[in-house]
């Protein structure tokens, strides 16, 4: 599931959806998923939303507590 169907539209200005969007693709990368679609990936995007609301804004840094927290 892209990161785009959980981003509530109006809620967040296009600035924060694309800083968003490469967080969950760097995340992605670092935590090897390729099926974006998979329940993982739902949840790293569910992680990388909730880091935003709580004013984390750096994309690398994001990517890897979305990671840090999905470790088998």
């Amino acid at each position: 599931m892209p990161i785009f169907s959980l981003i509530q539209r109006g809620t967040y200005d296009p600035r924060d959806v694309q800083m968003m969007a490469k967080a969950f693709d760097e995340a992605l990368r670092l935590a090897c998923v390729t099926d974006r679609t998979s329940r993982r990936a739902e949840l790293i995007a569910l992680r990388i939303i909730a880091q935003f609301e709580k004013g984390e804004t750096d994309t690398k840094r994001v990517a890897q507590l979305a990671v840090t927290k999905n470790v088998r």
